[in-house]
């Protein structure tokens, strides 16, 4: 899951995230990861995924790829 997550991330915000570790996959690190972004990165994990998140949800996610993933437990 996390190789596929890391993968639509890399197309989203069109950078190599395969030195990066999960900690290291947050806005902080990526000044390119803005809401605008976030909101492209929800839309094709939904897609993807075949899932449709929360609000709260969605908020949480933008903590970084450690948040993304935790969320997405929550829907499998």
């Amino acid at each position: 899951m996390e190789e596929k997550i890391r993968e639509i991330m890399q197309v989203v915000f069109d950078q190599d995230l395969s030195e990066f570790t999960v900690e290291d996959i947050a806005p902080k690190n990526l000044p390119q990861w803005d809401s605008l972004a976030h909101l492209n990165l929800i839309t094709s994990l939904e897609q993807v995924l075949e899932v449709e998140f929360e609000l709260d949800d969605m908020a949480t996610m933008m903590e970084g790829l450690a948040s993304i993933l935790k969320t997405l437990e929550k829907y499998q």
